[in-house]
């Protein structure tokens, strides 16, 4: 399966959750944030990078547990100045020339997130947590050469945040979260620790959902 036809069924699935959730209490979440390398994918791309976004949407099932599906993407790059490269890939190989490393880091997770009630307080810390497939890209060119590995890694995240609610409707979020995918086959293993800014849009259900105790 190609990474678009991947892309396209994920989206397909998040517009089936948010039809689902318009017959209960449901939200969507889109946001952007930086996200910084860390361990052995900090080993490969060292730099923080801002290419990124959230898509998230799902339902309250009680006025303090929401449940969803979420899609990220998180983009890295970084250029190398010309220079020579010795024992290329463990070989007598040696190259001179520049070199781009690229990485694309596509979560796609069921969350999980428990808002604490604080007593007339429209600031709600939450904790969360995410689980499931993460897409991985890899690429690096080198001159005239190009080489691209993809492949798929089982991963999760925990999550610590607030949202700060501007009516019933619409609030604001900031989160901080610790990606992490194991090791496959084909890659080792990947994580970052990203922070995320976000819009929430809640809407539907019979009656409201309040955010004070």
């Amino acid at each position: 399966m190609t990474m678009m036809k991947k892309i396209r069924y994920v989206f397909s699935a998040a517009f089936l959750l948010v039809t689902a959730s318009l017959f209960g209490q449901g939200y969507f979440i889109i946001g952007y944030g930086p996200s910084i390398p860390t361990g052995k994918t900090s080993d490969y791309i060292d730099l923080t990078s801002w290419r990124s976004f959230n898509v998230e949407a799902g339902a309250f099932v009680t006025k303090n547990i929401s449940v969803g599906a979420a899609f990220s993407w998180y983009g890295s790059y970084k250029a190398y100045p010309k220079q020579t490269y010795e024992n290329v890939s463990g070989t007598t190989i040696t190259i001179t020339g520049r070199q781009w490393r690229y990485e694309n880091l596509y979560p796609l997770v069921v969350v999980a997130r428990y808002y604490i009630p604080i007593k007339d307080l429209d600031f709600r810390p939450f904790v969360g947590a995410g689980l499931g497939p993460y897409f991985v890209n890899r690429s690096l060119d080198f001159g005239i050469y190009s080489v691209s590995e993809n492949t798929t890694q089982f991963g999760f995240y925990p999550q610590l945040g607030f949202s700060y609610w501007i009516n019933s409707g619409f609030a604001l979020s900031l989160d901080g979260r610790y990606n992490y995918s194991l090791e496959s086959k084909d890659l080792p293993a990947h994580s970052n620790i990203a922070i995320n800014l976000a819009l929430v849009w809640k809407f539907g259900g019979k009656q409201e959902v309040t955010f004070t105790e």
